[in-house]
């Protein structure tokens, strides 16, 4: 079962930069690697879309993972439970 609640996430902010060999990113306050180079500020914000889309449905599995466990710890009223 889905949970349908609305979520709100902080996304990774990143920073983007115009060299002489095309445009690189990466995330801000990181001492991660330039990630490039890029023919265009379109492709630099392509990729930078993608790497959001998948911080968002990494965190949404985590939000359903959590939910549906709670829900299958919960007792189901219509299943019969055995009484002895």
């Amino acid at each position: 079962m889905l949970d349908n609640r609305p979520r709100v996430y902080a996304l990774a902010s990143y920073t983007v930069k115009k060299r002489p060999s095309g445009w690189f990113f990466r995330k801000t306050d990181s001492d991660d690697e330039w990630r490039g180079p890029y023919s265009s500020e379109i492709s630099v914000c392509l990729m930078l879309a993608r790497q959001l889309k998948r911080e968002v449905i990494k965190r949404g599995r985590l939000c359903v993972l959590k939910t549906s466990s709670t829900l299958m710890r919960r007792r189901n009223p219509l299943i019969p439970t055995r009484v002895d």
